[in-house]
Order: C-alpha cells, then sequence, then structure tokens
C-alpha cells in the first residue's frame, strides 16, 4: 500500500481506490480458495461414507474366521476395497502387516478399527495414502491395540497422548 498525501485529495481518493479494489482482489482469491477447500472436503466425506456403506462379500470359498496373523507388506496393488471385503470375515485377526501397501489410504484404518476389533499389533509403515487423522482414528477406536507401526510424522499429538494411556507402543 502506497502512503497517503494529505496535500492531494484527488491524488488521496485514486491511492484508496486502487487499494480497495486490490484488497477486494485478495478477499474474492481466499474466498476461491476456501470454497475449493470445502468442496475436496465434501468429496472426500462422501468417498468415506460410501466406502463404509459398500455391501462387502467375504471371499469366495475362504473361512478366514480362524485366520490369527496376515502378512500383506509391499503389496502395490492393493487397495482399500479388497483389505476392507477380506477383513470383514476376519474377526479373530490379532496382526496385520501391511506395510508398503502404497494404495491404501485412511479409509482402511478406519474400516481396520471397525472389522477388525481384537488387532494387537498393526503394521501401516509406508502406506502413502494414510495421514496422521486416520492413524488417529484408528488409535482411538481400537480397543485391544498394543502395538502400532508407522511413520512419526503421522501421528497427532492426539493420538500419542491417547496410545500411552492405553499403553500402545508405536514404533516409528
Amino acid at each position: 500500500m502506497r502512503v497517503l498525501d494529505m496535500d492531494d485529495p484527488v491524488w488521496d481518493v485514486a491511492i484508496l481506490r486502487d487499494d480497495a479494489r486490490e484488497l477486494q482482489r485478495q478477499v474474492r482469491d481466499i474466498q476461491w480458495e476456501l470454497a475449493n477447500v470445502r468442496v475436496k472436503m465434501f468429496h472426500e466425506i462422501h468417498r468415506i461414507r460410501r466406502a463404509l456403506l459398500l455391501p462387502v462379500e467375504d471371499m469366495a470359498g475362504q473361512d478366514l474366521k480362524r485366520l490369527r496373523k496376515l502378512d500383506l507388506s509391499f503389496n502395490d496393488m492393493l487397495l482399500d476395497k479388497e483389505l476392507i471385503s477380506m477383513l470383514v470375515s476376519c474377526n479373530n485377526l490379532n496382526e496385520l502387516k501391511v506395510r508398503g501397501c502404497k494404495k491404501l489410504t485412511n479409509l482402511a484404518v478406519v474400516s481396520l478399527a471397525k472389522c477388525c476389533e481384537r488387532l494387537q499389533s498393526v503394521d501401516v509403515m509406508y502406506c502413502c495414502g494414510m495421514d496422521a487423522q486416520g492413524v488417529e482414528f484408528f488409535v482411538l477406536n481400537s480397543p485391544n491395540l498394543r502395538l502400532l507401526h508407522v511413520e512419526g510424522n503421522k501421528v497427532s499429538d492426539v493420538a500419542r497422548t491417547w496410545a500411552s494411556h492405553k499403553s500402545i507402543e508405536v514404533v516409528a
């Protein structure tokens, strides 16, 4: 912004008008960015809601109810939908490793917390699609969790505090 010259009121009005236009442009830009963030949030919420309501089928011909440990690490083709449909029938699973499954997202950890309540040990290290929000939800909603392998930057302060209260070891 420029300095006003009190000796020339016409010039001062022109300066104020230019500054007001610039401020209006900045406000429009911020409003546009905010609208984009709202749209992205709406789409993400809608995607998660849809996935949680998906009618998932048990794996054809597979009895996974007695399965206790499952290691799917570094499976580059594993998607949320596939993992969720598999885990629906894994009620007694207590250890899961999906380290390096880059296509898994927060949707997978939300479903883990809902489908596999007996999980004690989970490795989601290097799962690029998962972030601090997903990890926090998982820690807060996994009653038997005792060990979690995850990158340190994906553990929020809330998750870290909750983990310490529940005696969950977080390994980064």
